[in-house]
């Protein structure tokens, strides 16, 4: 049984996901298996990985219905007998020194069965190296408020961490919901108790037009749910300072999706992308009156936690600054 499971959800990912199998195969760590799950793509991506699994007896490919990220990870769960798992998105890469990185402080701290590491926006250089690790041991509390706070180095992502694959024993990515990260991250950290955290970027993030976070479609007000939800959970616990926490993260998802909303309505009625893309090219997925919806709810919502956010001393400074703006002009922005 190999140490570690590298996931790879993969969808119509052909310019990208040889490159990332590269990276993989360079690992100076050698214990992994890596489960790439094919998402009903409709371009070769299913014959590109076929080919990587037919040279290599650690790559397994297994294939599905088109059914987004999350129920492609959890097909890839289902099949990990590894005892960490980590997961990687097609079209990024790895550093070399990666999974060494994340099992030799899996091996400094075994009674912790979470490790996060950071990822990067700039691509790894030939002889790149890691920064001398600076691991630091985090309550669940602690790491899931830094999360949401948005601290530096405190992301949600699943990638660039490793988690002991029994913790999610029971435990899925919500199927048909994007924001995958952000919906699942703060359950996986509470279920730890506490994490290892290193601010070593060991993971190449590619942006490009096709990103989900580059585009609207009908899933970017998936956000405004996801965020609820992570309210909803911190008001059971009866946690003021995680409750804190969640409100300032939705009152943040709140401002994105509003300005995003308003801008793909103005480019709609141009005809043409919003400018967050930079593509040109027409909006599709797009209805406008679900749009003007989502406006209105983030309006709504932002009106009425107004007060609250003011006076709460740890709203995020750029919340608290978009706060004193009416919202009828930053929907202009």
């Amino acid at each position: 049984m190999e140490r570690i499971a590298i996931v790879i959800p993969a969808y119509n990912a052909a310019p990208w996901i040889a490159e990332c199998l590269d990276s993989i195969l360079a690992q100076s760590y050698s214990d992994w298996q890596t489960i790439i799950v094919d998402d009903g793509s409709t371009d070769n991506t299913a014959d590109i990985a076929a080919g990587y699994a037919r040279t290599d007896a650690r790559i397994r490919l297994l294939s599905r219905p088109n059914g987004g990220p999350s129920a492609a990870r959890n097909t890839a769960l289902d099949a990990v007998t590894s005892e960490y798992v980590t997961f990687v998105d097609a079209d990024d890469t790895l550093h070399p020194e990666a999974l060494q990185r994340l099992m030799s402080i899996a091996d400094r701290y075994p009674n912790i069965p979470a490790i996060a590491c950071r990822h990067t926006a700039q691509p790894f250089g030939a002889a790149t190296p890691l920064h001398e690790a600076r691991p630091q041991v985090m309550s669940a509390h602690e790491a899931v408020i830094a999360t949401l706070r948005r601290h530096p180095y405190h992301e949600p992502m699943s990638c660039a961490k490793a988690f002991r694959a029994n913790i999610f024993d029971g435990l899925r990515y919500t199927e048909g919901r994007r924001y995958e990260d952000l919906d699942i991250f703060y359950k996986l950290y509470w279920r730890a108790g506490a994490i290892v955290h290193d601010t070593t970027p060991i993971y190449f993030y590619r942006q490009h037009d096709a990103s989900f976070v580059h585009r609207w479609d009908s899933h970017r007000a998936d956000v405004l749910d996801v965020t609820d939800d992570i309210v909803t959970w911190a008001k059971d616990l009866g946690d003021k300072a995680l409750v804190s926490a969640a409100l300032d993260r939705r009152l943040s998802a709140r401002f994105n999706i509003m300005v995003t909303a308003a801008r793909t309505i103005r480019a709609l009625h141009h005809d043409t992308t919003p400018d967050t893309t930079g593509s040109g090219r027409t909006t599709s997925d797009c209805d406008i009156t679900a749009l003007q919806h989502t406006l209105t709810r983030c309006r709504k919502d932002i009106n009425a936690d107004r007060r609250r956010a003011l006076t709460d001393i740890h709203t995020r400074l750029r919340n608290r600054l978009a706060l004193l703006v009416p919202t009828s002009i930053l929907c202009r922005l």
